[in-house]
């Protein structure tokens, strides 16, 4: 029981009054004090003890085994003892941010943009400004400074790839490992003696995108789940793209394989309006179309027909895509040509089942040269910067879907040169005019990789001009994105012109074939 008359402590005081009563001899104000009030003031002055928060910054392996992760960079202890890869560990950098833009979404950077222009003359203006915590570090500095060019045709302002993705950049370590991953290869100039830290980022991408497979499908239902599928679906898209820009030796297929499965998921999910989404379906409806050429045309002996209608189906999802959702719209990596996109998809893979030996379909040929000479881009928007060369560049998909139908057609006829026709002459020079308007650092350089082979392969040796143009081409797309797989690509066209001289009839399509080229150039 406690004494009559003394001061009742705290509960927590009484509980630990054991901890805190001074029985120094050597102190006699301290000894002739009642022990009420020593304890009392040793409450005082001890010091309360921290609350502690629990880290959520621990990598993906560590989460998963429910352990705790010592949140080492760039691998934490325990992954090291199970040589297993770690997805690293995320904190906020230390250094202050110096574009206020990437803590807002992409809608708000305009606004954000006159509030500090006004800021300088209305200090009031800022005062209200509040900026969320930043999650950058150095590769994903350079990829907002520079990086990001070769993702896009406009500029930095509307291409969701830099500002959009900052709160996707929190939330999924596959996309940001697969941001930093692009970003470290751009800085070593996707040069092979930087491949080894660029591989080593790549893995964790690799990790992180199979957990979150995992944690989207097999786990139960969750309100992230659209959120999951975009990330997933980005992640895909760009570790596929870029595959062949880090090694010859991949061509990113199996991302795209990947991707067909996520992309009718995201659709049904019907949150497909704001700009990422926007953004990612354009991506994934241009690699569709430019890898049409490069995946094999391999039908089961025995289930033809069924593959047949996997194509068609193929088709239709990129028609929906364009119809649906990006129909009049300038998106940043297709510009004005979403339309021509799934024509450029089966012209392409007509032309892959013929160099394969596969017999011809003139009702399929005919049918594509109708629906790609009848082809007109939309109307431009008012106040369209650069609409001229968006126009040019659509035409030169068109031309190019085209030129491929013509390029099939002298493998099935036999024919030596096929520039004979005036459909083909035609499309080489629409094509040859958007060559020659690109300039050095023209965002637009991101774009003419395929022309380039598709077009450039056709130039006879008399036409020293436009090959001397081609050449130039290559090594100022080389120079403006740093992939050093352009190169590889005036590679090819210089075999295909070195065949040809000697009386080889070849295209470049054949030649990739027969001498194993692995290209990415789209």
């Amino acid at each position: 029981m406690e004494k009559k008359g003394a001061p009742r402590l705290p509960a927590r005081s009484r509980r630990f009054a054991f901890k805190v009563l001074n029985f120094d001899s050597r102190n006699p104000s301290s000894a002739s004090a009642p022990p009420s009030q020593t304890v009392a003031a040793s409450h005082a002055q001890m010091p309360l003890h921290p609350r502690q928060i629990k880290s959520r910054s621990g990598c993906e392996p560590c989460k998963q085994r429910r352990i705790k992760c010592d949140e080492g960079q760039p691998q934490c202890q325990r992954c090291q003892k199970r040589n297993i890869i770690c997805t690293g560990n995320f904190r906020a950098e230390k250094w202050q941010i110096e574009r206020p833009w990437l803590y807002v979404s992409h809608e708000k950077v305009q606004s954000l943009g006159a509030i500090l222009e006004r800021g300088a003359s209305e200090p009031a203006a800022c005062q209200n400004l509040h900026l969320a915590r930043p999650v950058e570090n150095e590769l994903l500095r350079h990829w907002f400074d520079h990086a990001w060019i070769f993702m896009g045709i406009v500029p930095q302002a509307e291409n969701p790839l830099t500002y959009g993705i900052f709160s996707y950049l929190r939330r999924s370590r596959a996309l940001r490992h697969s941001i930093q991953c692009i970003s470290q290869a751009h800085l070593g100039y996707f040069l092979d003696t930087q491949l080894a830290e660029v591989l080593e980022e790549r893995s964790r991408a690799l990790a992180s995108l199979r957990l979150e497979i995992e944690r989207t499908f097999l786990g139960g239902p969750s309100p992230l789940r659209t959120q999951y599928l975009r990330t997933i679906l980005l992640s895909s898209l760009i570790l596929g793209l870029t595959s062949g820009w880090l090694t010859r030796d991949l061509n990113g297929l199996h991302f795209l394989t990947g991707a067909r499965q996520v992309v009718p998921l995201l659709l049904e999910s019907g949150e497909v309006h704001d700009a990422v989404t926007q953004y990612i379906l354009g991506l994934y409806l241009y690699w569709e179309s430019m890898a049409s050429y490069i995946e094999p045309w391999e039908p089961p002996e025995q289930e033809a027909e069924l593959y047949e209608q996997q194509e068609e189906s193929r088709l239709a999802l990129l028609c929906s895509i364009h119809d649906r959702h990006l129909a009049g719209t300038v998106h940043p990596v297709t510009g004005l040509a979403a339309g021509v996109f799934p024509l450029v998809f089966a012209a392409g893979r007509y032309y892959r089942r013929i160099v394969q030996g596969f017999p011809e379909d003139l009702e399929c040929v005919e049918s594509l040269r109708l629906k790609l000479e009848q082809w007109q881009p939309p109307a431009r928007p008012e106040g369209l910067v650069n609409s001229h060369m968006l126009l040019l560049l659509a035409d030169a998909y068109r031309a190019a879907a085209l030129l491929m139908v013509h390029q099939a057609q002298s493998i099935s006829d036999g024919r030596p040169d096929i520039c004979d026709s005036i459909g083909a002459r035609a499309a080489v020079a629409t094509i040859l005019r958007l060559l020659m308007m690109v300039s050095p650092g023209d965002p637009l350089l991101s774009s003419v990789g395929p022309f380039l082979i598709i077009a450039g392969s056709e130039f006879g040796e008399h036409e020293v001009e436009s090959r001397q143009r081609v050449r130039w081409v290559a090594s100022e797309v080389t120079r403006y994105t740093r992939v050093q797989a352009f190169s590889s690509a005036l590679d090819l066209v210089e075999d295909v012109w070195a065949e040809r001289a000697c009386g080889h009839h070849i295209t470049w399509l054949e030649l990739m074939l027969q001498k194993r080229y692995t290209l990415s150039i789209a």
